[in-house]
């Protein structure tokens, strides 16, 4: 498909005219400087998008994924931008929520209604004023929708479970135009597969989580946050800075403040690919050796970072597989390897680099945790061109037990496949 088709063709369609005369939102072709934008925190998977559409509410998402079902262009839905494979973004159009961000808080219910273009720091800040919050991850510039969706790893999953199992409802918009309330009386079964079955269902215009009480002024470690004071926070570091890391930062500050320590370093416009990992192991030895394989590509991709994630996963494993979508419920770390900074030629020697850093970190570990796929979110595997579309794989290796539930839902609410960008689900043959 060329990315240089007219904008007349769309306008002067009759069903496309009476489409957009109902669309109150932004639309933005190629020419328009001051509305298209297409980048991404991953700038090496951009596409050109032939339209951008800017919805203001579900209505227009329905306007928008009518208007891409006409014109027969693929749709990529953008809620941060975050993702490493490129699932926010086509040559097609690209429905990007990031107008929709409001948050209204339900003090009473303890629920908080998060628009889909709302990202980490703006819910926090917006949730946190009512002294609740719910489980985020620790990047403000990732969307809250991707996130909880994905599975929703992050700080306070080991009080309430992961972000995924926080969702108590959502205003959908199916591949029909259809918009639905979906919660555990209407479409339950949806319910279910939003919990970790990501974008493969629809466009959602609202999300609603289920919010806790919170410390105003909780114990920040490097990478970690802890609803506790100075003293137990210091108890518990203990075990780590006894070993005089290289750097130790722990100080309490405003709950709302945390994401904003990450803020420079995920928003510098950089070429990435990244990989999780699973391991059962943490041991000197291997990680020594993933360590001076990362020194090894800081040559070529100066911003490239090692993550070994020590959140608190017994709770998110304590719940049955079939629990929610999300099926890798596994006490087995993570870790997570990202490659960033290179220039464009050294694509290939980049993805290899995650490869067999991957290899190496899960190497002492045990067969189920170097058989996982790793934490759908951090996976540059989630779209492939055309292998993705082609066979289910991948998608088969991300929800385990659960695919053929998913499967029959794809099948339900998505037949067409109007829905393929993030881990693409195949629908059940009929």
């Amino acid at each position: 498909m060329s990315n240089s088709r007219p904008a007349t063709e769309i306008y002067h369609s009759k069903q496309n005219v009476t489409l957009l005369q109902n669309f109150k939102g932004i639309v933005s072709t190629p020419a328009d400087v001051e509305t298209y934008q297409i980048g991404r925190w991953a700038p090496n998977v951009v596409k050109r998008a032939a339209y951008v559409v800017y919805p203001t509410d579900a209505a227009d998402i329905s306007v928008a994924i009518l208007l891409a079902r006409e014109e027969k262009l693929p749709i990529a839905i953008c809620g941060g931008g975050h993702n490493s494979g490129g699932a926010s973004s086509t040559e097609g159009i690209v429905i990007d929520m990031r107008k929709m961000n409001a948050v209204r808080v339900d003090k009473d219910n303890k629920i908080g209604y998060i628009q889909g273009g709302t990202t980490i720091t703006q819910a926090v800040k917006d949730i946190f004023k009512h002294g609740m919050a719910t489980v985020f991850g620790h990047v403000g510039s990732v969307g809250v929708v991707g996130l909880a969706t994905g599975g929703g790893m992050g700080f306070k999953m080991g009080q309430h479970g992961l972000g995924c199992d926080n969702i108590v409802s959502a205003t959908m918009v199916l591949a029909n135009g259809q918009i639905v309330a979906v919660d555990d009386k209407n479409h339950p079964d949806l319910l279910w597969g939003i919990k970790g079955g990501g974008s493969n269902f629809g466009v959602i215009a609202e999300l609603g989580m289920r919010l806790h009480e919170t410390r105003a002024d909780p114990y920040l470690a490097i990478h970690g946050v802890g609803d506790f004071g100075a003293e137990e926070g210091e108890r518990l570091w203990g075990r780590f800075s006894k070993h005089n890391p290289i750097m130790s930062k722990v100080h309490q500050a405003p709950y709302d403040t945390y994401t904003a320590k990450w803020e420079e370093f995920e928003t510098t416009s950089c070429n990435r690919v990244q990989g999780p990992v699973h391991i059962s192991t943490f041991d000197y030895v291997t990680v020594k050796k993933a360590y001076d394989m990362w020194l090894a590509v800081i040559p070529n991709a100066p911003m490239s970072a090692l993550f070994y994630e020590f959140y608190a996963y017994d709770l998110m494993a304590k719940e049955s597989v079939d629990a929610t979508a999300f099926a890798l419920r596994t006490t087995n770390k993570l870790a997570l390897i990202g490659i960033y900074g290179y220039a464009e030629e050294w694509t290939p020697e980049a993805k290899q680099a995650v490869k067999d850093i991957q290899a190496c970190i899960s190497s002492s570990s045990t067969e189920e945790a170097k058989g996982s796929i790793g934490y759908l979110n951090h996976s540059y595997l989630s779209t492939l061109d055309k292998p993705e579309k082609e066979t289910d794989v991948i998608a088969r290796r991300a929800f385990g037990p659960n695919y053929p539930r998913l499967q029959q839902l794809k099948r339900k609410y998505d037949p067409e496949m109007v829905f393929n960008k993030w881990f693409c689900i195949k629908p059940a043959e009929e």
